[in-house]
């Protein structure tokens, strides 16, 4: 069994180690250090990532271009800062991590949030529109279904009574997206509770 000043030296030492390979994965320019890199002298030395290779997608461009010193993100005493790599040296994924969150939450939260603004003006401007959707959706002739949210549901989670794998990710599904409902819904009472303390 490893003690816990056993388990920190080994930490440490593949930290050491991961940012040793970190820092060879950038161009002999950047090893030097940030500041002689992005030099005139120094920037036509490598080759631009664009000109590389025409098969890769168009990536964004990172609000700190690479060999950046990212100060105050090391959490580790006695240990150098991070340094930023090129955006070709991240995964694929990285770039559309927040896109699908977004995406989700600002439809919704939008008309939601509009309805309690502190402005006069947006809770007016959302109650007409609410009040216009409803008369459209009253003159179409379509009943507008009350839309529990599944938090409040008293309806029981489906188990897995075949005992088959379908049954089993049929169930395990729907406990992710009760447990995602009510962890957005204690975040909006928390956001809630804050700011009422802060009135």
């Amino acid at each position: 069994m490893l003690t816990k000043p056993t388990m920190s030296r080994l930490y440490r030492a593949l930290v050491s180690q991961a940012s040793w390979r970190q820092t060879q994965a950038l161009p002999a320019s950047l090893r030097r250090g940030p500041i002689a890199a992005f030099s005139k002298s120094s920037s036509s030395s490598y080759p631009s990532e664009s000109s590389s290779s025409g098969e890769s997608p168009a990536l964004p461009v990172s609000s700190s271009p690479a060999g950046t010193v990212l100060r105050g993100l090391n959490y580790i005493q006695g240990h150098n800062d991070p340094i930023a790599l090129a955006e070709s040296h991240y995964p694929a994924w990285l770039w559309s991590l927040l896109d699908e969150k977004k995406a989700s939450e600002s439809a919704d939260a939008d008309e939601d949030s509009d309805l309690f603004a502190k402005s006069k003006k947006l809770r007016r401007k959302a109650a007409k529109r609410s009040r216009k959707l409803e008369a459209m959706r009253l003159a179409s002739g379509q009943v507008l279904e009350v839309k529990v949210p599944l938090t409040q549901q008293s309806i029981d989670l489906p188990a897995n009574e075949e005992g088959t794998l379908e049954g089993a990710q049929k169930a395990e599904e729907s406990r992710k997206e009760l447990k995602m409902a009510m962890r957005s819904e204690r975040r909006k009472m928390i956001k809630q509770k804050n700011y009422l303390k802060s009135v």
